[in-house]
């Protein structure tokens, strides 16, 4: 380490500023340039080296790499966001996200093929009453429409009446109901 058994070469001298030096070899270091000069200078000169290239580097890391308080702040702006984002958008951005998956895409397009098929056929369903069922009610289609259902079942020979409601169309989708028949 000393140069010609001495003075301390420039290398230590700069791993002893880098702080790369074993405690021993720092001890030694400090007790030799406590005494010579020629050491002194160039611990001196090696310190105001290491100033300047260290302030240099120092402002182009400073704008390369983001301090902490920097991530801290990127940190709460976005948790702000988060919480500030509607229940709706967040709903969105999941279906959104899920269709992205092709298990899933593939499933919601057969779920709607299906729901489509369903409606088409609940639509196009068969009247449950297209003809007369009963005597009683093919003598009722024998009514005149201008008397609303009030004539008794005369030609029936019956003493029955029917109701004072019209007759309505049935079909799968309402409950079918009958026209009542009141017998005296």
């Amino acid at each position: 380490m000393n140069v010609n058994g001495t003075h301390f070469e420039i290398g230590t001298i700069q791993a002893f500023l880098d702080g790369e030096t074993t405690p021993e070899v720092s001890l030694r270091l400090t007790d030799h340039i406590a005494g010579c000069d020629e050491c002194a200078r160039l611990m001196a000169d090696a310190d105001e080296e290491n100033a300047i290239v260290f302030s240099t580097l120092e402002r182009e890391l400073n704008s390369l790499v983001p301090t902490q308080r920097l991530w801290s702040r990127i940190n709460e702006t976005i948790e702000v966001e988060k919480a500030s984002t509607p229940a709706w958008q967040k709903a969105l951005a999941f279906v959104r996200a899920s269709l992205l998956s092709p298990s899933l895409a593939a499933a919601a397009g057969i779920l709607l093929i299906l729901g489509i098929f369903a409606v088409w056929n609940f639509r196009t369903a068969p009247d449950v009453a297209t003809g007369p069922t009963s005597p009683i009610l093919e003598s009722n289609s024998q009514i005149n429409a201008s008397d609303n259902g009030t004539t008794a079942l005369a030609q029936s020979g019956s003493s029955a009446t029917l109701n004072k409601h019209p007759r309505k169309r049935v079909n799968a989708r309402s409950n079918p109901r009958l026209p009542t028949i009141e017998f005296r």
